[in-house]
């Protein structure tokens, strides 16, 4: 499909405005691409209110900004309408998977801003269809965020400003959300969800305080779910596998990939460059107790007269990339998500993951694939991470991170992430687990509903070596790809790869080939040198 924007641009360049019908519920999600992405966002942008309901929005704006040395201030969104309850009741009495938006109650509210860190020394603006809502519930929410320290105004602050009722409220409202520091929602709500995606997408901080995908997702494919990974300069022979794995994840628009940039070094790196000019989000984060736990590393390492057995773990920037996931709760870029997507760069979308078509419920704390040909049958490769949940014991968490030793006096955190995670977290992990499509292995047998493939084990080029000299420092793990699923999986990988970048991607797919036309093999070796 060609690009629509561009054509529409062309064929009615003398038309100064140009009205065009929403293909959006017309349009499968699967379909998607960049160009409808493109002008379905130039048609959301474009929405705009009268001057005169944006200059009530401007005023409020500068109202709030004005109480607080910050400049800023803070907006919140309720859903506790007469109607809504009634909603409620209907998602309850229909076992709909939808019901746990109802159940969030005063104290989990606050627990909620909390966790996101919403500030109190900011003005706090409260949104709600209050005239549709009892007295004494209203009053309740109120009092109890001014309990806690929040300086809350509403729409009866600005009497003198807000000369609007009704649906227009709701636009001076809506717009005045898209000005503010940070925006909390309610996750069933339009109002809520639109303003989440519209600011998201303008590189704008938003979150919903009910934990789980926005179920608008389900009709309008805005809501992108964080994939995060971490990644440095250690291995630039392994600079194609990230390549690979963003190219896949753009495929699909409903990801959105943000790396964990380990190193100091960012001037110089081809990978770094890279990921810039793809728009990964790259967030520079230095977790508070990395110098701990290498101090304690290396006081350990003194007492051993032989090699630890994860020696790849006494670099400074290997032991930071191996324990950054534990992090995450903590990274500011990360603050406003409920879920996050985490996975080594050594994987590829196979096919479309969302939030919304994970397996329900989704974990209160985190999930990782189950995987019986595993030794320890968890795959942490790939991980669904709530962070509001990791924040809740992350204190907890991390004092047994620094301080617990295993039974051989050797650190905890040793064991790496997978190991301290699961020693932590054993009863939240043996519940709702991912099935084995999150998590497809090459060296397994095939499979066409696979979301996303980890190159657990041999990496491609590890598949290469085994190809030209017979050799796998994997055991039979390369012979069984072969035979298996790898050149099927190889079909798609291959082409996330520029062959003027990285000719693996190009070389294993001729392997392939040859496996079903042997003649093929004296000519690949010569292209190759072999």
């Amino acid at each position: 499909m060609e690009d629509i924007v561009d054509q529409l641009a062309e064929s009615h360049k003398e038309t100064e405005h140009l009205s065009v019908g929403c293909l959006v519920p017309k349009l499968h999600e699967t379909y998607f691409i960049n160009s409808n992405y493109r002008i379905m966002w130039a048609a959301l942008d474009a929405i705009r209110p009268s001057d005169e309901l944006m200059q009530q929005s401007k005023a409020m704006a500068k109202s709030l900004s004005a109480l607080t040395d910050a400049k800023s201030f803070n907006f919140l969104h309720l859903r506790m309408e007469d109607d809504f309850a009634h909603f409620c009741q209907q998602l309850v009495s229909q076992a709909s998977p939808l019901q746990h938006y109802c159940s969030t109650t005063t104290d989990q509210l606050l627990q909620m801003l909390n966790n996101l860190n919403v500030p109190r020394d900011q003005p706090l603006y409260v949104a709600a269809a209050w005239h549709r809502m009892q007295h004494e519930a209203a009053d309740g929410v109120l009092k109890a965020l001014e309990s806690v320290g929040y300086n809350v105004h509403t729409a009866a602050s600005f009497k003198d400003i807000v000369t609007s009722a009704g649906e227009e409220k709701a636009v001076v409202e809506f717009e005045l959300a898209m000005q503010a520091g940070k925006m909390i929602g309610h996750g069933l709500s339009n109002f809520s969800s639109l303003a989440i995606v519209q600011r998201r997408n303008a590189g704008l901080w938003a979150a919903h305080y009910n934990g789980g995908p926005l179920p608008l997702g389900s009709t309008l494919p805005v809501d992108q779910l964080p994939w995060v990974f971490a990644y440095n300069t250690d291995s630039p022979n392994l600079d194609y596998l990230v390549r690979a794995a963003v190219r896949s994840a753009l495929r699909y628009r409903v990801l959105r990939p943000i790396c964990i940039w380990t190193s100091n070094v960012t001037t110089g790196s081809p990978i770094y460059d890279w990921m810039v000019s793809y728009d990964v989000q790259i967030v520079q984060h230095r977790p508070a107790w990395t110098n701990t736990l290498w101090d304690k590393l290396a006081a350990w390492s003194k007492t051993q007269s032989s090699k630890p057995k994860q020696s790849f773990l006494m670099r400074p920037s290997s032991l930071l990339r191996e324990l950054v996931s534990v992090d995450l709760p903590q990274v500011p870029e990360l603050e406003q998500y409920s879920y996050v997507l985490y996975t080594s760069p050594a994987i590829f979308f196979y096919n479309r993951v969302s939030l919304m078509g994970m397996p329900q419920p989704l974990p209160e704390v985190l999930t990782m694939v189950a995987d019986p040909s595993l030794s320890n049958k968890l795959d942490s490769g790939v991980m669904l991470m709530h962070l509001p949940g990791l924040r809740e014991s992350y204190r907890e968490f991390m004092g047994y991170l620094t301080n617990n030793k295993q039974g051989s006096g050797e650190p905890s955190f040793m064991l790496g992430a997978h190991g301290v995670f699961t020693q932590f977290y054993k009863q939240n992990l043996l519940q709702d687990l991912l099935p084995l499509q999150y998590a497809a292995k090459p060296y397994a047998a095939y499979d066409s509903t696979a979301l996303i493939v980890h190159f657990e084990g041999p990496r491609p080029h590890d598949y290469m070596h085994f190809f030209y000299w017979m050799e796998c420092a994997w055991g039979n793990s390369c012979e069984q790809a072969f035979k298996r699923g790898l050149c099927s999986y190889m079909h798609k990988w291959h082409s996330m790869l520029n062959e003027t970048e990285d000719d693996i991607g190009l070389g294993i797919w001729y392997g392939c080939n040859t496996l079903y036309a042997p003649h093929l093999r004296d000519k690949l070796c010569m292209r190759y040198h072999v």
